[in-house]
């Protein structure tokens, strides 16, 4: 068979496909990115998260320590004993 060419309409049509596909792969490739740079923010804070628990913890049981059981009126400062 020999070679023949392609209409001048059906080439536009390989070009068109061909940066499509081109274009496609490039915003794949955005997505990833931000999909890693989404998942180190997301670690962070979960670490952070973990802090704040941590951090939560401790100071309550200084509390307790300090003032027994209860609860804290955050509105007046007061600690009400249990």
């Amino acid at each position: 068979m020999k070679n023949r060419k392609l209409e001048t309409e059906e080439l536009e049509i390989v070009k068109q496909l061909k940066t499509n596909n081109r274009l496609i792969v490039e915003e794949l490739g955005s997505i990833s990115l931000a999909q890693i740079d989404l998942d180190t923010r997301l670690e962070a804070a979960k670490n952070i998260l973990q802090t704040v628990k941590e951090d939560e913890v401790k100071f309550i049981q200084q509390l307790e320590k300090k003032y027994g059981n209860g609860t804290i009126n955050l509105e007046t400062g007061e600690f009400i004993s249990s």
